[in-house]
């Protein structure tokens, strides 16, 4: 009677369920057998968590590596090229030729009746060597006779594709200012003549390489030359250019 009692008592446990169930029909001194399979199940996936943790933890830190070391392997890359390949270089400039165009000279030696008419076509070739565009500002052309400077010109602005040449020109008229016609010297170059000119052509520029390195440059082309009176043409034309790159 006793035992029946224990064991309706081991059924009548309020929630026991199947493991309940077992422990309190186990006899005493004997071992638990049985387990709970949801026990069981909840134990596996605690038991499991820490190690799905480190595994997306592992992954995660790996995806960064890659994607360091791709970013890292990009920027080598693109400075090997802006140092090679893409590093920046001097525009070729130089002076093609220079046209007179009119040359109007005064009929006596007369300083009120001297009047001076001159126009030069300055032709300028700009070679861009880069391997990226090169765009050029509006820029100038001087004329000058002796240390005074009689006309001027200006330069569209412009771009001369990769490795492109181009050609600028620019038309000088000068402007016989009462300083020209004060010139001391004016009179004698005339009556000896020939008439001492220069030119100089200034050309701003900026060199683009795949919109991270920009570099700024400076061209100057100077000529120096005289207007031959008797034959109207330029003579003794010597030209020299520099660039300057930033």
């Amino acid at each position: 009677m006793a035992e029946t009692t224990n064991s309706w008592k081991g059924h009548s446990l309020k929630g026991g369920g199947d493991a309940e169930f077992a422990v309190a029909t186990a006899a005493p001194g004997e071992d638990c057998t049985y387990r709970d399979r949801a026990s069981l199940g909840e134990t596996e996936v605690k038991e499991d968590a820490p190690l799905l943790m480190k595994r997306r933890k592992a992954a995660v830190i790996g995806c960064c590596g890659t994607l360091a070391c791709a970013m890292v392997l990009l920027g080598v890359v693109i400075i090997v090229l802006a140092f090679t390949v893409f590093k920046a270089k001097e525009p070729d400039i130089s002076i093609k030729q220079i046209e007179l165009g009119s040359l109007g000279l005064p009929t006596s030696l007369n300083l009120s009746d001297l009047h001076l008419n001159l126009s030069l076509t300055v032709v300028v070739s700009v070679y861009n060597p880069n391997h990226a565009s090169f765009r050029y500002s509006n820029s100038t052309s001087f004329m000058f006779y002796r240390h005074l400077t009689v006309g001027e010109a200006s330069i569209p602005a412009g771009k001369i594709g990769a490795r492109g040449t181009q050609i600028l020109r620019s038309t000088l008229m000068l402007n016989a200012s009462s300083s020209l016609l004060l010139e001391p010297s004016l009179l004698s170059d005339f009556s000896a003549g020939s008439f001492p000119m220069s030119t100089s052509s200034v050309v701003y520029g900026r060199i683009n390489i795949l919109n991270i390195f920009k570099h700024h440059a400076r061209s100057t082309s100077v000529c120096t030359m005289f207007i031959d009176v008797s034959s109207r043409s330029v003579q003794n034309l010597t030209c020299s250019s520099h660039v300057r790159l930033s």
